[in-house]
């Protein structure tokens, strides 16, 4: 075979096989090119959808918001910081303020306070009193005390707001402690009829050696007292030996006991002036919890048949047997019950309990 007859040969093979291969050439590329469009496509709509956020994305989000709330609670709170300081210097001012203003109102009766004439230290603290200042009349009373102060105390408390009787009361009690040695509680248990039973009251030593005032109703008229016991309630001294009832005006409703245990007793000092309708008085007695109690009321009447004494005077059941003071600590009257029609305490004078002092003294000196 000559070399023209195989190239002619190979190149009929060639034409044969040639447009196979295009035909295949040209189906990749079509396939290549649906290919790319598809990526091209997926690529745009991957960039086209968002990307999800993370958190610091979503804090950018609201770090406005944030901001804001921080700046007002800031605000608030320095507002709020800024009105308080203001506040406690407006208050400062003004206790600075009322502080020389009672200085100079001391100054100006300061002559009058320090007066040994007691009645011209009681015009001076009442006309402090009366300015509006209560307060300041009481602190100057407890600095100044005397007779002229534990009255002028007593008649404030009267015509006191209630806040500020609480106040004077407190006042009172100080100033009258010197007076309360004399004070006791007393307790009688006593059966009637078979059944027990207990009254609690005051009572006021009259004679060193025991001897002391009580009222009447606290004792049984138709029983046996069984015990009594008196008791000093600061010092939580109970004296447990026998007392006796040693006489009973009935009348007055007054008693007297004696103490049989050989002690010295501290006593009070008396006094028979006569009470005048709204006069003021200081009750010295006990609560039900056992604790001393002083309290301040006026005179409402005056009964010239029985001599007994109504006052508008708020006191409990205790009280019973307690005795009431004038300004300069003498005992002037001895409580002794409530009307419970006229809604008035009831007290007497001490002048109608002169049968029973005699005899206490009587039994003194024997």
């Amino acid at each position: 075979m000559s070399a023209i007859t195989y190239a002619v040969e190979w190149t009929a093979v060639a034409a044969h096989f040639l447009p196979i291969k295009e035909n295949a050439m040209s189906s990749t590329d079509e396939k290549s090119d649906d290919n790319l469009a598809d990526r091209v496509k997926k690529l745009e709509d991957e960039q086209g959808k968002a990307a999800p956020k993370d958190f610091w994305d979503r804090l950018g989000t609201v770090s406005p918001l944030i901001a804001g709330v921080f700046i007002a609670l800031f605000g608030f709170y320095a507002t709020n910081i800024y009105d308080k300081r203001a506040r406690e210097s407006e208050v400062i001012d003004r206790d600075r303020t009322v502080a020389a203003a009672e200085l100079q109102t001391v100054e100006k009766f300061f002559p009058h306070l320090t007066s040994k004439d007691e009645d011209e230290k009681q015009a001076a603290i009442l006309a402090i009193s009366s300015i509006n200042n209560p307060e300041l009349a009481t602190k100057i009373a407890m600095v100044f005390g005397g007779a002229g102060a534990n009255a002028a105390l007593t008649s404030i408390a009267v015509t006191a707001s209630p806040a500020d009787k609480a106040k004077v009361e407190l006042a009172l009690a100080d100033l009258y402690q010197r007076y309360a040695s004399p004070v006791w509680s007393i307790s009688v248990a006593s059966t009637i009829d078979g059944i027990e039973s207990v009254s609690h009251g005051s009572c006021l030593m009259v004679q060193e050696n025991g001897f002391a005032l009580t009222a009447a109703h606290l004792f049984p008229k138709n029983g046996t007292a069984l015990r009594i016991r008196i008791e000093l309630a600061e010092a939580h001294f109970k004296i447990d030996t026998p007392t006796t009832l040693v006489a009973v005006d009935e009348r007055n409703d007054l008693a007297l006991i004696k103490v049989g245990k050989s002690l010295m007793f501290p006593i009070a000092q008396i006094e028979s002036e006569p009470l005048r309708p709204g006069e003021a008085i200081v009750a010295m007695g006990f609560s039900q919890a056992g604790l001393r109690q002083v309290t301040s009321g006026t005179v409402a009447s005056i009964d010239d048949s029985t001599g007994r004494i109504g006052l508008n005077l708020a006191v409990g059941p205790w009280f019973s047997g307690s005795p009431l003071f004038n300004s300069q600590g003498q005992v002037i009257a001895i409580v002794t019950g409530r009307d419970l029609n006229g809604g008035l305490t009831i007290a007497v004078p001490v002048s109608s309990a002169e049968t029973l002092l005699a005899a206490a003294r009587t039994s003194h000196t024997k």
